[in-house]
């Protein structure tokens, strides 16, 4: 992969991100995914408010991490435990790899729904087979109005 060609390195690094660690898991996406390679998308922190705002209509929620379908990860900046913080990283690759592939419609409730047992999935296979301990409990559930 040619990710330095592609990635503002400053930016990531200033953002608290180490770059190597963003193309392991980039890699790892890749490789538990039926998707092919795709430059590394942006990364961000953003405190907890955004996280309520932008993806839970102002109501307070547990969504830690977000990929916007426009190529910006979006990490919570109160994540402490670095593993959680790199399984919130990869979900969220695995969501940019699927909108760079077009294999999903983001205004589909069943493709939302597909998409996330997808990236579940790549996730549960990621703390087993990278990390070598069992995938952590999911309690996050797509629902789609009626």
């Amino acid at each position: 992969m040619k990710l330095n060609e592609i990635i503002d390195i400053k930016h990531m690094l200033n953002e608290g991100f180490d770059l190597e660690v963003l193309k392991y898991l980039l890699s790892w996406a890749i490789t538990l995914t039926p998707y092919g390679e795709a430059p590394l998308p942006v990364v961000e922190e953003k405190p907890h408010s955004f996280f309520v705002e932008e993806v839970c209509n102002g109501v307070e929620c547990n969504v830690l991490a977000w990929y916007n379908d426009k190529g910006i990860v979006y990490v919570d900046n109160n994540i402490t435990d670095d593993e959680l913080r790199d399984e919130m990283v990869f979900h969220e690759f695995v969501h940019y790899l699927q909108d760079k592939h077009g294999n999903f419609d983001t205004y589909s409730c069943e493709d939302s729904i597909a998409r996330e047992k997808e990236a579940y999935k790549a996730q549960s296979r990621f703390a087993v087979e990278a990390r070598g301990r069992l995938p952590r409990p999911v309690n996050h559930r797509v629902r789609c109005k009626k």
